[in-house]
């Protein structure tokens, strides 16, 4: 279900930005983007992704498509894999010339292809993606044509120290935590920060 609730509000976002960045031509279909881990670590979130999308799209397009085009959904699956996101963001700016990329769910897949979707002024609009440098560099500088729907790191890490601390009453904390993951290491350090 959240996931669900997650396409409709890119696919909202993806409609408005394609009222204003597609060229009107009335009888070519709007063509989006979309990256999906559909195999690999995130398997889960990527099938509930796809699945969503179309769901999203038929929708749309039974209710007249957007500025009466169809809309064409061109779909990668990057297999939670960083090259494999880069690949694929690099097919649909420069190849199959999408309006706009929806997806994937992990932080480090969209950072991997921010410069992708920058360097060709192509709006991406992550799924879950919730680590701060999705929409800003390193060096804090805006990404301008990167996106999120959810909540950040930051964010979470502080919510989750406010019950531990407030709601459950403790003093101490250990914190177990995958080295492997940047949303697993995100929520590391901003709920460490909060606790303290």
């Amino acid at each position: 279900m959240r996931s669900f609730g997650s396409i409709r509000k890119a696919m909202a976002l993806v409609f408005l930005v394609c009222l204003f960045a597609v060229p009107a031509c009335a009888a070519d279909p709007i063509r989006i983007g979309e990256i999906a881990t559909v195999t690999g670590d995130f398997a889960a979130y990527g099938v509930a992704e796809v699945e969503s999308v179309k769901i999203a799209v038929a929708e749309i397009n039974a209710a007249g498509g957007i500025l009466g085009r169809p809309v064409e959904v061109v779909m990668y699956d990057c297999r939670t894999r960083q090259e494999d996101m880069v690949n694929a963001a690099r097919r649909l700016v420069e190849q199959d010339k999408v309006s706009v990329v929806i997806g994937p769910s992990g932080s480090g897949l969209c950072i991997a292809a921010a410069p992708v979707f920058n360097r060709g002024k192509v709006p991406h609009i992550g799924t879950l993606p919730t680590n701060p440098l999705v929409t800003v560099d390193e060096k804090g500088q805006v990404r301008p044509y990167n996106f999120r729907i959810c909540f950040l790191d930051p964010y979470q890490g502080k919510m989750i120290a406010a019950f531990a601390a407030k709601d459950l009453g403790k003093k101490k904390a250990a914190v177990l935590y995958d080295v492997s993951s940047d949303y697993s290491q995100g929520l590391r350090e901003f709920f460490m920060k909060s606790f303290k």
